[in-house]
């Protein structure tokens, strides 16, 4: 009896351990896709307004009012 435990308890850690893996790629995979990118120009809806001077490429919005907007839209 205590052998047929064992193997119970073997096999619910490893489909436990296989379902914590598959929850990690899932995850992973999300925070890939999902990230948004600089195009140079403000990415908020309706916004759209081309950046320059001193690392314009790097950002995402124009202007903290413009990602507080786009933040309170994806939520």
């Amino acid at each position: 009896m205590t052998d047929m435990y064992d193997r119970a308890t073997e096999t619910e850690e490893l489909e436990r351990m296989h379902a914590i893996k598959a929850h990690k790629a899932r995850a992973l995979a999300n925070a890939t896709t999902n990230r948004l990118y600089p195009t140079g120009q403000c990415l908020s809806p309706g916004c759209e307004a081309p950046f320059s001077g001193e690392n314009a490429a790097d950002r995402l919005f124009c202007e903290p009012a413009c990602e507080r907007e786009f933040s309170r839209m994806k939520r």
